[in-house]
């Protein structure tokens, strides 16, 4: 899947438009059956990717650049202090590739494209209920995958004082956690309301399907490790703006055998920053 800037600020708005159309009746259905009080987003957003593989505490490669995504979320009153959140995104785009090539080690430069989605579920307590601020903790559950297509290009072999063709691969990642943390928020009026969350991902599984031929693909377990996500912004009227951090960590894969040779996902860790706007209802 090829996704440049403009394709990928496309999708995102393609997909902000449709989540609309879906939370506004939903919103005004959950008000005529008494759920008054629950609220719909539908927002998109764009964030700076960076990915890097280590092996042996060396740096093996690194992507970087913009992906663009959407998304959209339902917030749900379960009783006065507690609530379930429910949260979707899809997300794409094209980075930059700096890397070497396997076998060989000689320096690469190319094009990385993702293309993904992530799924999340919390239920969330309010220790302040009734009040101008909410403050508490939650825990949930959630999904994310990607596939990343690693572009061929040319690269120059000194050995043989020629330029020759890299190939490329594609990787097809499945991450799977458990999350918790703590949200906050102060109302200074009716339309002004600031925003907080922090937390961490706990690892459950991961599996990375990785290409060794057109057609032959080989399954890796990467080890997972903690990692932290935090989200701040403002909520005016129906607007609503937020700056976040979230981040991927990835220990070193078991060797698996394939044919006369052994594969592994070298340690990995990819660090995203981004703004999501939207709407809510």
């Amino acid at each position: 899947m090829n996704l440049n800037a403009r394709s990928g600020l496309t999708i995102a708005a393609f997909f902000a438009v449709v989540l609309s159309l879906i939370a506004m009746p939903l919103a005004a259905f959950g008000s005529d059956t008494g759920f008054a009080a629950a609220e719909f987003e539908a927002y998109g957003k764009i964030e700076h990717f960076t990915w890097n593989e280590y092996v042996n505490g060396e740096e093996l490669l690194e992507e970087s650049g913009p992906i663009y995504g959407a998304g959209g979320s339902v917030r749900l009153p379960i009783t006065q202090i507690v609530t379930a959140k429910f949260r979707g995104e899809l997300f794409g785009g094209k980075v930059d590739y700096e890397g070497q090539t396997i076998p060989g080690n000689y320096p690469l430069t190319s094009d990385t494209d993702y293309a993904g989605v992530k799924l999340e579920a919390d239920v969330g307590l309010d220790l302040v209920p009734g009040k101008k601020s909410e403050i508490g903790p939650f825990g949930g559950f959630g999904a994310r995958a990607w596939q990343r297509d690693i572009q061929g290009n040319t690269f120059y072999n000194p050995d043989n004082q020629t330029t020759e063709y890299a190939r490329g691969a594609t990787e097809r990642w499945r991450n799977y956690y458990a999350r918790a943390g703590i949200n906050g928020a102060h109302a200074f009026s009716r339309r002004l309301e600031i925003f907080v969350t922090a937390g961490v991902k706990i690892p459950i599984y991961t599996e990375n399907e990785a290409e060794l031929t057109d057609s032959v693909f080989i399954t890796l377990e990467p080890g997972d490790r903690v990692s932290g996500f935090a989200e701040t912004g403002l909520e005016i009227g129906m607007v609503k703006v937020s700056i976040f951090y979230e981040g991927l960590r990835f220990s070193e894969s078991d060797r698996v055998a394939f044919g006369n040779s052994y594969y592994y996902q070298p340690e990995s860790e990819a660090d995203i920053f981004g703004i999501n706007a939207g709407v809510t209802f």
